[in-house]
């Protein structure tokens, strides 16, 4: 019997919630077949988890009705919705006020059993209702479902379909199905057709691969302990080592459902609290699996029906947890999933050996760290915790009980994870792995290659462009602070002024040096001090006078604030991602680009840390480039082994290329070389990455000698070939470690360009203070870099052997160099030294749906090479954990002649590009050639999305006198834009849109048009009416009379609080249908007396409330006259 849990029955608050394939072929639940059950193959398109590791590995067996389904199809599909059913029967117990809880949980009840959350409960839905993106999806979803978008995410958005985890109720989805059902043929039981969904349930929320990260890392017990197993028992035992607990800590990421912040802000609590009773409940949960476990030494036939509850009525782990609970539900002995091996049931042991153990784990909960990610006051959308486990003092062998019982003990790890994922406000959990430093063993070649690949030219540092005036943020190891790169006059008097949240910005180089997480300590040769003078180190002796040095920065006239990350030798931590740019940005006054030389290994799958990083830049921090090196582990052309957060989507992951001269040994063949160590995409989701390179192999940079005071270079030139030290305070270097500072000191001049005004607002023109002085988005730095990249003419080269791997040309766009090499003098325009024109937009809004256009004409009169180059980029809202199409917000970019005899797409494709937040145009073009630039937001998961763009070459303006976009900005209110909008094709929108940045569902104004045999569709118009009576056009359609036949189109618009009249001007064939605030203000098909010239007037208040009526009618709904 197929074991399923009908649509309709899954949202009754009944004893009877889940059914048979029997029970639903004969109609016995409201009609409803199981085509809307999620299945694991849909599941696994969307999110990579755990459960398809278990479904895969086939490590269980299904016992119904007496038969055994091991090793079939029939049984990984019972597995499947064996554990749907066991989230089902979670919902009901809850829904029914059995949610069993913490004593301790003081706070943690009260908002879920608030209004915002009360019976609520997180669902995984997918929708491929035909409308054109992912925003239009979700407004009808959370119509249908009375739920708003604060009680939704979007973890997956592609054309045709897009998926949602969506809080809702169950009496409230019954309803909409009921509705359905009475009211067949309307939109909402149309959009319940193409609807499937299940329970998002413990196993749904833990990340792929979760036991295996924490059982197959070698390191999770040492140096700390020395292991030794023992399968027979199923746990692993250990012994102790003294001296080396301080440096061990392993953390967990936890993101919270959505609707988590409403909750919490009814009862004023913070994240900090929840989290506090999330731990509390699973400690609860724990001493209910030992107290269980306790009666079931007694009462043996119990434990292998996982039957346990503690004397106070808490449910133990055992029977909470899908994939170990022998029953369907609480109290039921109807079906046992169980392992097919129980030696190496993964889960079964992590309980014998942690919660269900007499120790019960407690020393890890007294030693539990939590650390908040987001908070209320933040805009970004994030909200969740990280679980810091920290080793105990185990100093002999007679307290390894102490150890046992901590998380060194890999069983209370993975029983820990186990209890957080059944927790209902959880979403996901995530082991992290360590962080690496990406350093696989001067600064002069550096500077030349990056700013023009000319030997020993340096344009910019001519022009004054060097790096002054910008500070960047280095997060690593330790600094060595007098090392003659950094020193600084009267240092000891002065060295206080910058340590903590203090800033000094007259000093030379470090202007603050934040210790509050770590010891202010470097070692000898220290990462930390390496990479911050590859950015922005300077040669002076006695900390005034500067001179020219062996191993200056990219950016010597930058100036440096620091976060130490490490404490003495061990290793470098994470302080979070929170803490960390809330230092280095100093509320705006401090950093706006930052360098992380180090990552985290994920073979390239979208991380809770990826989800932080990128809601950080793409709301509060808009303004900051997170330049990240890609990692080390590219040998043998390892693919997706770029590291995070090199590998999210809103950083710069850059890969490191070779060097030259001096710095380079005698078979290796220079700057069009990549290293072979340096790491390479594509992510898991097919992302490009790298995004760019740079030199990275044999840099000479500062060194680290903490016994000297004034440590510097000595006085031979330095080569490497002879020596990797160059005196006592610098040394060569190798990794993408130093590559990306070298990008990140890059970056830093590009920032000077912008704010000492060399471009207007839209042109850059290549003088210093021909322009307007501009705060530039970390987008448009990052457009800028990747817009003249170049990319490597040789091959990937073995270092430091010399073996030559592929000596055919790469290529751009290949995973390997991205974009290719950093080269500001194809970057920027720079008068004297190059002749390209540039055209920039900088942080530009645009709404779903809508298209920018920028026209342009060719002009190689003044002898400029005839490449174009556009690039766009948009900072992404963050994906979901383990997303397989993680990109949200989809713009397309491409470029067409006027005359429409040529489009190019980006990326080296001949399509659109689906996947990727960079996208880049480089082609050959002729003179006096017209063409236009399209920006198409063509699918968003949410309503608005900033983007940036540069578009670069031998340009003039286009024979309207003006590159122009078809948006522009109101003046009086700048979250206003009004969309102007072409409509030449069959697939764009109808004309004009006008939005607010945000903007709530109560002002959505939607049109959706059918056109008729001919292609002719209704003539109409929407217009702004002032009091005194006098009307502003704010849309109208349809321009073109070109549209394709029987075909739908779609026009939404957020309306500001002010009077509207909607008209229709002539009716011709097809439909047309208007809603407003989810009502439907028009159906043409069901208005028999359509005329021509009726109208609709309507009122937006500053509440929300909308007011409705038609033509000749003199009253709104309240009774108001309008």
């Amino acid at each position: 019997m197929h074991v399923i849990c009908s649509f309709a029955a899954i949202l009754l608050s009944v004893s009877s919630i889940c059914s048979t394939i029997a029970d639903v072929e004969s109609g016995a639940i409201n009609g409803l077949s199981s085509k809307h059950s999620l299945t694991h193959q849909e599941f696994s398109k969307i999110l990579l988890r755990s459960i398809d590791d278990e479904i895969t590995l086939q490590h269980f067996t299904v016992n119904y009705s007496g038969r055994n389904l091991e090793g079939t199809d029939t049984g990984r599909d019972e597995i499947w919705n064996g554990v749907l059913q066991h989230g089902w029967d979670t919902i009901e117990y809850s829904t029914n006020g059995r949610l069993l809880r913490s004593e301790n949980a003081s706070t943690y009840f009260s908002p879920f059993d608030s209004s915002s959350l009360s019976n609520k409960h997180p669902f995984l839905l997918c929708s491929s209702y035909p409308v054109p993106s992912g925003y239009l999806r979700l407004q009808r979803i959370l119509l249908a479902f009375n739920t708003t978008i604060d009680m939704s995410q979007t973890v997956y958005n592609a054309e045709e379909s897009s998926c949602f985890i969506i809080v809702s109720s169950s009496h409230v989805l019954e309803r909409a199905f009921e509705l359905s059902q009475q009211h067949m043929g309307n939109e909402v039981s149309d959009l319940l057709k193409n609807v499937t969904f299940g329970p998002l349930v413990d196993v749904l929320k833990l990340a792929a691969g979760t036991p295996s990260m924490i059982l197959n890392d070698e390191d999770w017990q040492e140096p700390v302990l020395n292991m030794y197993s023992s399968l027979r028992n199923g746990k692993d035992r250990i012994s102790p080592k003294p001296g080396a607990q301080r440096k061990w800590k392993r953390s967990l990421m936890i993101d919270l459902i959505p609707g988590s912040h409403l909750a919490l802000k009814l009862v004023n609590g913070s994240v900090h609290s929840i989290a506090r009773d999330v731990v509390d409940f699973v400690e609860a949960m724990a001493n209910a699996s030992k107290t269980a476990q306790d009666a079931n030494r007694e009462h043996s036939n119990l434990r292998s029906l996982g039957v346990g509850t503690s004397s106070n009525g808490i449910m133990s782990l055992r029977q909470a947890f899908s994939l170990t609970s022998a029953t369907s539900s609480p109290g039921k002995t109807t079906k046992m999933i169980l392992r097919s091996n129980d030696d190496t049931n993964v889960w079964s042991n992590a309980l014998i050996g942690g919660f269900e153990s007499r120790h019960g784990c407690q020393n890890m909960f007294d030693l539990i760290e939590i650390r908040p990610r987001g908070s209320l006051d933040d805009s970004a959308p994030v909200i969740g915790f990280e679980l810091l486990l920290n080793a105990p003092e185990v100093t002999d062998d007679k307290r390894r009980h102490v150890a046992d019982s901590s998380a060194l003990n890999k069983q209370c790890a993975l029983s820990l994870i186990m209890g957080l994922s059944v927790h209902p406000m959880v979403q996901t959990v995530e082991v992290s792995p360590k962080i690496e430093l990406a350093m696989a063993e001067g600064a002069s070649n550096p500077q030349w290659i990056t700013q023009s690949s000319r030997v020993n030219s340096r344009p910019f540092f001519d022009k004054g462009l060097d790096g002054r005036g910008q500070i960047v943020a280095v997060a690593d190891g330790g600094l060595d602070r007098d090392n003659c790169y950094f020193r600084d006059v009267n240092e000891d008097a002065s060295m206080e002024s910058i340590f903590g949240s203090s800033w000094n910005l007259t000093r030379r180089k470090i202007v603050n040096y934040d210790d509050s997480f770590a010891d202010r300590k470097e070692i000898p040769m220290g990462h930390g001090t390496h990479v911050s003078g590859i950015v922005a180190g300077r040669k002076s002796f006695n900390g005034v006078d500067e001179a020219t040095g062996y191993a200056d920065g990219v950016a010597p006239g930058s100036k440096i604030a620091f976060f130490d990350m490490e404490i003495e030798d061990g290793g470098i931590q994470d302080p979070g991602v929170s803490r960390l740019f809330s230092s280095f940005y100093n509320s705006g006054k401090g950093a706006k680009i930052m360098n992380a030389s180090w990552g985290r290994g994920y073979n390239g799958v979208y991380s809770a840390f990826c989800r932080d990083y990128d809601s950080m830049l793409s709301t509060k921090y808009s303004d900051v480039l997170l330049v990240v090196s890609a990692g080390n582990t590219g040998v043998g052309g390892h693919a997706s082994s770029i590291q995070n957060p090199a590998d999210c989507k809103n950083s710069l992951g850059v890969g490191a290329s070779l060097s030259y001269g001096n710095d380079i040994r005698s078979r290796e063949k220079g700057i069009e070389y990549l290293a072979d160590y340096s790491s390479r995409g594509p992510t898991f989701d097919g992302r490009m990455k790298p995004d760019i390179v740079a030199p990275g192999h044999f840099i000479l940079a500062p060194n680290a000698d903490p016994s000297r005071f004034g440590e510097c270079d000595g006085s031979a030139q330095p080569d490497v070939k002879s020596s990797l030290s160059a005196g006592k305070g610098a040394r060569y270097v190798s990794g993408t470690s130093m590559s990306s500072p070298v990008v990140a000191g890059s970056a830093s001049i590009v920032r000077q360009y912008f704010e000492e005004g060399w471009c207007t607002e839209d042109w850059c023109c290549g003088a210093k203070g021909c322009g307007t002085s501009i705060n530039p988005s970390g987008s448009l730095l990052k457009a800028i870099l990747l817009n003249g990249a170049q990319p490597l003419h040789g091959g990937v080269q073995g270092v430091p052997d010399g073996i030559v791997f592929q000596d055919d040309p790469i290529y751009e766009y290949d995973n390997i160099q991205g974009a290719g090499r950093v080269n500001l003098l194809n970057s920027l325009p720079l008068t004297g030294e190059n002749n390209i024109q540039m055209m920039i937009v900088n942080d530009k809004g645009i709404i779903d749906g809508a298209k920018d256009e920028y026209n342009f004409q060719v002009d190689l009169s003044n002898g400029c090479n005839s490449e174009v180059q556009v690039t766009l980029v948009w900072y992404d809202p963050p994906g979901a954990v383990g997303c397989t199409n993680c990109v949200m917000n989809d713009l397309d970019l491409y470029m067409e002649n006027i005359d429409g005899s040529e489009i190019l797409y980006p990326n080296g494709l001949f399509q659109r590009d689906k996947k990727n937040t960079v996208e880049r145009i480089r082609t050959q073009v002729s003179e006096g050639l017209q063409f236009r630039v399209v920006v198409h937001a063509r699918n968003f998961a949410t309503s608005f999305q900033r983007y940036s763009l540069a578009v670069s070459g031998c340009l003039a303006e286009a024979d309207d006198n003006n590159s122009r976009s078809t948006s522009s900005s109101s003046e009086n209110n700048p979250g206003t834009q009004v969309q102007s909008a072409r409509s030449a094709s069959n697939d764009e929108e109808l004309l004009i849109h006008y939005t607010s940045h945000d903007c709530e569902f109560s002002q959505l104004f939607e049109l959706e048009i059918t056109t008729g045999e001919a292609g002719s569709t209704t003539k109409w118009d929407l217009l702004g009416s002032s009091p005194d009576n006098t009307s502003t056009v704010i849309a109208y359609g349809p321009k073109s009379s070109s549209f394709e036949n029987n075909a739908k189109y779609y026009f939404s618009v957020c309306l500001d609080p002010q009077r509207y009249i909607f008209r229709i001007r002539e009716k011709n064939e097809g439909s047309f249908r208007v809603s407003f605030g989810g009502t439907i203000m028009v159906d043409s098909e069901r208005m028999q007396d359509m005329d021509t010239n009726v109208t609709f007037r309507f009122k937006v208040n500053a509440n929300g409330h909308e007011y409705i009526k038609r033509a000749g009618q003199v009253r709104d709904l309240d009774g108001e006259s309008i």
